[in-house]
């Protein structure tokens, strides 16, 4: 054995090459046709601009439902439901994430994580100027959301040297 590589570090070697091989060809075929690149990263920011519209209807439902009012008269089993609900969403929506039915539990999720800002929402609101915060932060986000997906679709400099920092987070 000391010369020969077992059948297991063989067909992991081999597996390693045939995920490099696929990477390179991936690579090559991006630099073929750059404009498939940003037609998926333009869709993915369409995609989570559209996810911001059910989190929006679910803070709104939550806020006029007077939804805080059943968060303090539960504090600890309102925010537990809310979180294995929000833990089931996260399930549902990676086992659909290749069936458009993925596109439905994503936004049904982040409805329901609109809700879970309802007593957030609703604290802020109590202030003399909490709907203008609110409403400030709300709007600045989304600026900057747009004005990072813009950028990154509209130049040509490639930012995969960031995958591994952005990722990390």
């Amino acid at each position: 054995m000391s010369g020969r590589l077992s059948e297991e570090r063989w067909i992991a070697i081999s597996s390693l090459c045939r995920s490099l091989d696929s990477a390179c060809r991936c690579r090559k075929q991006a630099a073929r046709w750059p404009g498939k690149k940003n037609t998926v990263l333009r869709n993915t920011y369409w995609l989570l601009a559209l996810t911001m519209l059910p989190t929006i209807g679910g803070a709104l439902l939550g806020t006029q439902m007077n939804l805080a009012r059943v968060f303090a008269a539960n504090p600890i089993m309102a925010p537990l439901i809310m979180f294995g609900v929000m833990m089931g969403g996260l399930f549902v929506v990676s086992a659909l994430r290749n069936s458009a039915w993925g596109v439905a539990a994503l936004f049904g999720f982040t409805f329901v994580a609109g809700v879970a800002l309802t007593p957030i929402l609703t604290y802020a609101a109590g202030f003399a100027n909490g709907g203008q915060a609110v409403a400030l932060a709300a709007g600045m986000t989304a600026v900057i959301f747009f004005a990072l997906a813009g950028f990154a679709t509209a130049t040509k400099k490639d930012f995969s040297f960031m995958g591994s920092s952005c990722s990390s987070a």
